[in-house]
Protein backbone atom coordinates (compact mmCIF):
# COMPACT_ATOMS: atom_id res chain seq x y z
CA UNK A 1 0.00 0.00 0.00
CA UNK A 2 2.60 2.73 0.81
CA UNK A 3 4.68 2.32 -2.66
CA UNK A 4 0.63 3.10 -4.30
CA UNK A 5 0.49 5.66 -1.99
CA UNK A 6 4.18 7.09 -2.47
CA UNK A 7 2.79 7.32 -6.34
CA UNK A 8 -0.37 9.13 -5.60
CA UNK A 9 1.60 11.99 -3.74
CA UNK A 10 3.82 12.39 -7.36
CA UNK A 11 0.56 12.09 -9.31
CA UNK A 12 -1.12 14.84 -7.81
CA UNK A 13 2.35 16.80 -7.54
CA UNK A 14 2.22 16.97 -10.93
CA UNK A 15 -1.40 17.56 -11.56
CA UNK A 16 -1.52 20.59 -9.02
CA UNK A 17 1.30 22.19 -11.18
CA UNK A 18 -1.09 21.56 -14.72
CA UNK A 19 -4.02 22.98 -12.55
CA UNK A 20 -2.90 25.48 -10.96
CA UNK A 21 -0.34 27.53 -13.17
CA UNK A 22 -0.18 26.10 -17.02
CA UNK A 23 -2.95 28.40 -17.46
CA UNK A 24 -1.17 31.43 -15.35
CA UNK A 25 2.22 30.78 -17.63
CA UNK A 26 0.08 31.10 -21.11
CA UNK A 27 -1.36 34.45 -19.96
CA UNK A 28 1.60 35.54 -19.42
CA UNK A 29 2.88 34.19 -22.67
CA UNK A 30 0.21 36.62 -24.13
CA UNK A 31 -2.82 34.17 -24.53
CA UNK A 32 -6.17 35.43 -23.59
CA UNK A 33 -8.77 33.89 -21.17
CA UNK A 34 -11.24 32.83 -24.37
CA UNK A 35 -7.52 30.73 -25.36
CA UNK A 36 -7.19 29.09 -22.59
CA UNK A 37 -10.45 28.41 -21.74
CA UNK A 38 -11.46 26.84 -25.16
CA UNK A 39 -7.71 24.95 -24.65
CA UNK A 40 -8.89 23.41 -21.52
CA UNK A 41 -12.31 22.07 -22.98
CA UNK A 42 -10.24 20.87 -25.35
CA UNK A 43 -8.42 18.90 -23.07
CA UNK A 44 -11.57 17.70 -20.92
CA UNK A 45 -13.43 16.53 -24.21
CA UNK A 46 -10.35 14.05 -24.90
CA UNK A 47 -9.59 12.79 -21.90
CA UNK A 48 -13.57 12.13 -21.47
CA UNK A 49 -13.22 9.90 -24.02
CA UNK A 50 -9.37 8.52 -23.32
CA UNK A 51 -11.09 8.13 -19.66
CA UNK A 52 -13.67 5.32 -20.37
CA UNK A 53 -11.38 3.72 -23.03
CA UNK A 54 -8.54 3.50 -19.91
CA UNK A 55 -11.68 2.03 -17.67
CA UNK A 56 -12.97 -0.51 -20.55
CA UNK A 57 -9.26 -1.72 -21.12
CA UNK A 58 -8.75 -2.10 -16.78
CA UNK A 59 -11.68 -4.54 -16.63
CA UNK A 60 -11.20 -6.45 -19.72
CA UNK A 61 -7.60 -6.92 -19.74
CA UNK A 62 -6.46 -5.93 -16.17
CA UNK A 63 -3.23 -4.33 -16.52
CA UNK A 64 -4.49 -1.06 -14.43
CA UNK A 65 -0.92 -0.97 -13.40
CA UNK A 66 0.59 -0.47 -16.35
CA UNK A 67 -2.26 1.86 -17.45
CA UNK A 68 -1.43 4.47 -14.54
CA UNK A 69 2.58 3.77 -15.89
CA UNK A 70 1.58 5.02 -18.91
CA UNK A 71 -0.70 7.68 -17.85
CA UNK A 72 2.74 9.48 -15.42
CA UNK A 73 4.59 9.16 -18.22
CA UNK A 74 2.23 10.96 -20.72
CA UNK A 75 1.50 13.72 -18.06
CA UNK A 76 4.93 14.20 -16.72
CA UNK A 77 5.91 14.29 -20.83
CA UNK A 78 3.18 17.05 -20.99
CA UNK A 79 4.47 19.54 -18.02
CA UNK A 80 7.89 19.26 -20.20
CA UNK A 81 6.48 20.25 -23.40
CA UNK A 82 4.53 23.01 -21.69
CA UNK A 83 8.00 24.50 -20.17
CA UNK A 84 9.11 24.86 -23.36
CA UNK A 85 5.82 26.02 -25.17
CA UNK A 86 5.63 30.02 -26.24
CA UNK A 87 2.92 29.74 -28.51
CA UNK A 88 -0.84 28.17 -29.67
CA UNK A 89 0.86 24.71 -31.13
CA UNK A 90 2.93 23.83 -28.30
CA UNK A 91 -0.30 24.70 -25.58
CA UNK A 92 -2.15 22.46 -28.15
CA UNK A 93 0.27 19.35 -27.72
CA UNK A 94 0.70 20.00 -24.23
CA UNK A 95 -3.09 19.62 -23.35
CA UNK A 96 -3.35 16.40 -25.31
CA UNK A 97 -0.58 14.73 -23.56
CA UNK A 98 -1.33 15.99 -19.99
CA UNK A 99 -5.85 14.71 -21.40
CA UNK A 100 -4.27 11.54 -22.07
CA UNK A 101 -1.70 11.09 -18.76
CA UNK A 102 -4.15 12.53 -16.45
CA UNK A 103 -7.30 10.55 -17.51
CA UNK A 104 -5.08 7.60 -16.98
CA UNK A 105 -3.69 8.44 -13.53
CA UNK A 106 -7.22 9.99 -12.12
CA UNK A 107 -9.51 7.26 -13.44
CA UNK A 108 -7.84 4.25 -12.35
CA UNK A 109 -5.79 4.97 -9.46
CA UNK A 110 -8.96 4.44 -7.24
CA UNK A 111 -9.62 0.99 -8.54
CA UNK A 112 -6.21 0.14 -7.54
CA UNK A 113 -6.67 1.81 -4.50
CA UNK A 114 -10.24 0.47 -3.45
CA UNK A 115 -8.83 -3.38 -4.26
CA UNK A 116 -6.36 -2.79 -1.55
CA UNK A 117 -8.64 -1.87 0.70
CA UNK A 118 -11.37 -4.08 -0.01
CA UNK A 119 -15.25 -3.26 0.92
CA UNK A 120 -14.98 -2.80 4.76
CA UNK A 121 -15.19 0.75 5.98
CA UNK A 122 -14.02 1.47 2.14
CA UNK A 123 -15.20 5.11 2.87
CA UNK A 124 -12.47 5.79 5.36
CA UNK A 125 -9.91 3.25 3.99
CA UNK A 126 -10.24 5.61 0.99
CA UNK A 127 -9.92 8.37 2.44
CA UNK A 128 -6.67 7.99 3.99
CA UNK A 129 -5.28 6.87 0.62
CA UNK A 130 -5.95 9.65 -0.88
CA UNK A 131 -4.56 12.29 1.93
CA UNK A 132 -0.79 10.95 0.08
CA UNK A 133 -2.39 12.90 -3.13
CA UNK A 134 -3.02 15.95 -1.23
CA UNK A 135 0.04 15.75 0.56
CA UNK A 136 1.57 15.91 -3.06
CA UNK A 137 -0.31 19.35 -3.99
CA UNK A 138 0.93 20.84 -0.80
CA UNK A 139 4.32 20.25 -1.80
CA UNK A 140 3.72 21.31 -5.23
CA UNK A 141 2.53 24.87 -4.13
CA UNK A 142 4.11 25.74 -1.12
CA UNK A 143 7.44 24.01 -1.31
CA UNK A 144 8.01 23.54 -5.12
CA UNK A 145 6.73 26.74 -6.29
CA UNK A 146 8.83 28.49 -3.69
CA UNK A 147 12.08 26.89 -4.04
CA UNK A 148 11.65 26.94 -7.52
CA UNK A 149 11.40 30.19 -9.69
CA UNK A 150 9.85 30.56 -12.75
CA UNK A 151 7.11 28.77 -13.88
CA UNK A 152 8.74 26.84 -16.67
CA UNK A 153 11.31 25.56 -14.64
CA UNK A 154 8.24 24.72 -11.99
CA UNK A 155 7.15 22.16 -14.56
CA UNK A 156 10.10 20.27 -16.13
CA UNK A 157 10.60 20.23 -11.88
CA UNK A 158 7.53 18.33 -11.96
CA UNK A 159 7.72 16.65 -15.36
CA UNK A 160 11.09 14.81 -13.26
CA UNK A 161 9.23 14.04 -10.36
CA UNK A 162 5.86 12.48 -11.67
CA UNK A 163 7.74 10.29 -13.88
CA UNK A 164 9.45 9.15 -10.66
CA UNK A 165 5.78 7.69 -9.71
CA UNK A 166 5.78 4.93 -12.14
CA UNK A 167 9.01 3.34 -9.73
CA UNK A 168 6.41 2.53 -6.71
CA UNK A 169 4.00 1.68 -9.00
CA UNK A 170 6.19 -0.83 -10.85
CA UNK A 171 6.87 -2.64 -7.54
CA UNK A 172 3.39 -2.86 -6.18
CA UNK A 173 2.39 -4.41 -9.56
CA UNK A 174 -0.94 -4.21 -8.31
CA UNK A 175 -3.73 -6.01 -10.85
CA UNK A 176 -7.74 -6.20 -9.82
CA UNK A 177 -9.12 -9.06 -10.22
CA UNK A 178 -10.47 -9.91 -14.00
CA UNK A 179 -14.37 -10.62 -14.14
CA UNK A 180 -14.76 -12.64 -17.13
CA UNK A 181 -18.69 -12.20 -16.70
CA UNK A 182 -18.69 -8.38 -17.25
CA UNK A 183 -21.72 -6.50 -18.37
CA UNK A 184 -19.64 -3.28 -19.77
CA UNK A 185 -20.81 -0.43 -20.31
CA UNK A 186 -24.29 -1.53 -19.89
CA UNK A 187 -23.11 -1.60 -16.42
CA UNK A 188 -24.12 2.16 -16.14
CA UNK A 189 -27.24 1.55 -16.69
CA UNK A 190 -28.29 -1.22 -13.93
CA UNK A 191 -30.03 1.28 -11.85
CA UNK A 192 -31.80 4.71 -12.59
CA UNK A 193 -30.05 6.43 -10.05
CA UNK A 194 -26.77 6.08 -12.37
CA UNK A 195 -27.87 8.45 -14.65
CA UNK A 196 -29.44 10.71 -13.03
CA UNK A 197 -26.53 11.35 -11.06
CA UNK A 198 -24.43 11.45 -13.43
CA UNK A 199 -26.18 14.21 -15.16
CA UNK A 200 -26.11 16.09 -11.41
CA UNK A 201 -22.37 15.80 -12.09
CA UNK A 202 -21.83 17.23 -15.40
CA UNK A 203 -23.73 20.17 -14.04
CA UNK A 204 -21.49 20.36 -11.07
CA UNK A 205 -18.41 19.74 -12.53
CA UNK A 206 -19.16 22.97 -15.17
CA UNK A 207 -18.24 25.25 -11.81
CA UNK A 208 -15.00 23.37 -11.54
CA UNK A 209 -12.90 25.66 -13.65
CA UNK A 210 -14.40 28.85 -11.73
CA UNK A 211 -13.00 27.67 -8.78
CA UNK A 212 -9.22 26.22 -10.08
CA UNK A 213 -8.13 27.50 -13.16
CA UNK A 214 -9.33 30.54 -13.06
CA UNK A 215 -9.54 31.41 -10.07
CA UNK A 216 -5.68 31.41 -10.16
CA UNK A 217 -5.70 33.91 -13.29
CA UNK A 218 -7.86 35.92 -10.88
CA UNK A 219 -5.34 36.44 -8.35
CA UNK A 220 -2.78 36.92 -11.04
CA UNK A 221 -5.44 39.93 -11.88
CA UNK A 222 -5.97 40.75 -8.31
CA UNK A 223 -2.00 41.32 -8.20
CA UNK A 224 -0.63 37.88 -6.69
CA UNK A 225 2.71 36.25 -7.73
CA UNK A 226 3.69 33.07 -8.42
CA UNK A 227 4.11 31.85 -4.56
CA UNK A 228 0.69 33.76 -3.53
CA UNK A 229 -0.86 32.01 -5.87
CA UNK A 230 0.73 28.75 -4.45
CA UNK A 231 -0.41 30.15 -1.06
CA UNK A 232 -3.67 30.40 -1.96
CA UNK A 233 -4.52 27.32 -4.10
CA UNK A 234 -2.74 24.71 -1.74
CA UNK A 235 -5.43 25.60 0.73
CA UNK A 236 -7.13 23.05 -0.73
CA UNK A 237 -4.34 20.26 -0.21
CA UNK A 238 -4.64 21.59 3.57
CA UNK A 239 -8.55 21.50 3.57
CA UNK A 240 -8.24 18.26 2.58
CA UNK A 241 -6.15 16.79 4.63
CA UNK A 242 -9.09 16.39 7.30
CA UNK A 243 -11.91 16.48 4.98
CA UNK A 244 -11.05 13.39 3.41
CA UNK A 245 -10.31 10.95 6.22
CA UNK A 246 -13.50 12.62 7.72
CA UNK A 247 -15.70 12.59 5.09
CA UNK A 248 -14.71 8.60 4.65
CA UNK A 249 -16.04 7.79 8.07
CA UNK A 250 -19.12 10.06 7.13
CA UNK A 251 -19.95 7.91 4.26
CA UNK A 252 -19.18 4.58 6.22
CA UNK A 253 -21.93 5.66 8.93
CA UNK A 254 -24.19 7.73 7.18
CA UNK A 255 -23.62 7.00 3.26
CA UNK A 256 -22.58 8.04 0.63
CA UNK A 257 -25.57 10.12 -0.88
CA UNK A 258 -25.76 11.96 2.22
CA UNK A 259 -22.40 13.18 2.14
CA UNK A 260 -22.87 13.78 -1.52
CA UNK A 261 -26.12 16.54 -1.12
CA UNK A 262 -23.39 18.47 1.33
CA UNK A 263 -21.08 18.87 -1.21
CA UNK A 264 -23.52 19.58 -4.25
CA UNK A 265 -25.37 22.08 -2.05
CA UNK A 266 -21.58 23.77 -1.14
CA UNK A 267 -20.69 24.45 -4.72
CA UNK A 268 -22.32 27.04 -5.45
CA UNK A 269 -21.93 28.68 -1.88
CA UNK A 270 -18.25 28.38 -2.39
CA UNK A 271 -18.71 30.39 -5.89
CA UNK A 272 -20.42 33.03 -4.63
CA UNK A 273 -18.11 33.71 -1.81
CA UNK A 274 -15.39 33.96 -4.76
CA UNK A 275 -17.64 36.80 -6.05
CA UNK A 276 -18.51 38.78 -3.46
CA UNK A 277 -14.73 38.55 -2.22
CA UNK A 278 -12.91 42.03 -2.50
CA UNK A 279 -9.63 41.16 -2.05
CA UNK A 280 -7.58 37.58 -1.55
CA UNK A 281 -8.97 37.03 1.93
CA UNK A 282 -12.42 36.81 0.71
CA UNK A 283 -10.94 34.04 -1.95
CA UNK A 284 -9.30 31.99 1.58
CA UNK A 285 -12.62 31.96 2.98
CA UNK A 286 -13.80 30.14 -0.39
CA UNK A 287 -11.42 27.71 -0.22
CA UNK A 288 -12.46 26.60 3.13
CA UNK A 289 -15.83 25.18 1.29
CA UNK A 290 -13.51 23.02 -0.64
CA UNK A 291 -13.84 20.53 2.28
CA UNK A 292 -17.52 19.89 1.05
CA UNK A 293 -17.45 20.62 -2.53
CA UNK A 294 -14.58 18.23 -3.19
CA UNK A 295 -13.15 16.45 -0.39
CA UNK A 296 -16.46 14.90 0.48
CA UNK A 297 -17.52 14.06 -3.25
CA UNK A 298 -13.79 13.07 -3.98
CA UNK A 299 -14.66 9.66 -1.52
CA UNK A 300 -18.15 9.02 -1.80
CA UNK A 301 -18.79 9.63 -5.57
CA UNK A 302 -16.42 6.67 -6.09
CA UNK A 303 -18.25 4.43 -3.66
CA UNK A 304 -21.39 5.54 -4.58
CA UNK A 305 -20.79 4.13 -8.42
CA UNK A 306 -18.71 0.82 -7.85
CA UNK A 307 -21.91 0.21 -5.60
CA UNK A 308 -24.51 0.78 -8.09
CA UNK A 309 -22.23 -0.76 -10.95
CA UNK A 310 -21.53 -4.00 -9.08
CA UNK A 311 -17.63 -5.57 -8.70
CA UNK A 312 -17.66 -6.46 -12.03
CA UNK A 313 -17.46 -3.31 -13.37
CA UNK A 314 -15.29 -1.29 -11.35
CA UNK A 315 -13.12 0.36 -13.74
CA UNK A 316 -16.06 1.06 -16.27
CA UNK A 317 -17.90 2.80 -13.09
CA UNK A 318 -14.84 4.86 -12.17
CA UNK A 319 -14.25 5.97 -15.81
CA UNK A 320 -17.55 7.02 -16.09
CA UNK A 321 -17.82 9.67 -13.54
CA UNK A 322 -14.74 10.51 -14.26
CA UNK A 323 -15.47 11.02 -17.92
CA UNK A 324 -18.35 13.15 -16.59
CA UNK A 325 -16.64 15.49 -14.98
CA UNK A 326 -14.40 16.08 -17.44
CA UNK A 327 -17.41 16.65 -19.75
CA UNK A 328 -18.44 19.22 -17.44
CA UNK A 329 -15.42 20.71 -17.69
CA UNK A 330 -15.57 20.76 -21.14
CA UNK A 331 -18.61 22.84 -21.02
CA UNK A 332 -17.23 24.55 -18.13
CA UNK A 333 -13.63 25.84 -19.11
CA UNK A 334 -14.56 27.82 -22.12
CA UNK A 335 -17.77 29.61 -20.83
CA UNK A 336 -15.26 30.50 -17.93
CA UNK A 337 -13.13 31.71 -20.16
CA UNK A 338 -15.46 34.06 -22.43
CA UNK A 339 -17.35 35.24 -19.49
CA UNK A 340 -14.38 36.53 -17.95
CA UNK A 341 -12.71 37.95 -20.64
CA UNK A 342 -15.79 39.86 -22.05
CA UNK A 343 -18.05 40.28 -18.94
CA UNK A 344 -15.49 39.79 -16.02
CA UNK A 345 -14.51 37.55 -13.57
CA UNK A 346 -17.59 38.33 -11.27
CA UNK A 347 -20.09 37.94 -13.59
CA UNK A 348 -17.95 34.57 -14.17
CA UNK A 349 -18.66 33.53 -10.99
CA UNK A 350 -22.16 34.48 -10.58
CA UNK A 351 -23.17 32.80 -13.62
CA UNK A 352 -21.25 29.41 -12.75
CA UNK A 353 -22.98 29.42 -9.20
CA UNK A 354 -26.17 29.05 -11.36
CA UNK A 355 -24.81 26.10 -13.07
CA UNK A 356 -23.89 24.84 -9.98
CA UNK A 357 -26.84 25.14 -8.22
CA UNK A 358 -29.39 23.75 -11.19
CA UNK A 359 -26.76 20.48 -10.65
CA UNK A 360 -27.43 20.42 -7.11
CA UNK A 361 -31.81 20.62 -7.97
CA UNK A 362 -30.96 17.16 -9.95
CA UNK A 363 -29.13 15.62 -7.63
CA UNK A 364 -32.32 16.08 -5.61
CA UNK A 365 -34.57 15.09 -8.13
CA UNK A 366 -32.78 11.81 -9.26
CA UNK A 367 -31.28 10.35 -6.15
CA UNK A 368 -34.47 10.10 -3.95
CA UNK A 369 -33.54 6.39 -5.07
CA UNK A 370 -30.52 5.24 -3.73
CA UNK A 371 -29.68 1.64 -3.90
CA UNK A 372 -30.87 -0.38 -0.73
CA UNK A 373 -26.85 -0.86 0.87
CA UNK A 374 -27.47 3.37 1.57
CA UNK A 375 -31.32 3.09 2.84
Amino acid sequence: MWALRGAMFLILLGAAVIWIYAGVWMKEQGMGETFIGMLAGFGSALAAGLGLLWGWLSDRTGKSTAIVVAGCLLTGASLAVLAQSRAAPGFVLYQALAAGGLAATMSIMPLLALTLIGERHSGAGYGRFRIFGSFGYMFALYILAALVPGISRLCLTASLLIMLGTVPLVLANIQPRRHVRRLGFSALTRHPAMAGFLVAVFFTSMGGPAVFTFLSLYGKRLGMDQVAIGRLMGMCGVVALVGLPAMGSLADRFGPRRVMLIGFTAMPIRILLQAVARGPGGLYLAQLLHLFTWAGPEVTAYLYVTKLAGKRDRGVAISALVTTRTLGQFAGNPLCGWLAEHAGYRTMFLTMAAVSAFGLLLFVLFSRTPPASEL
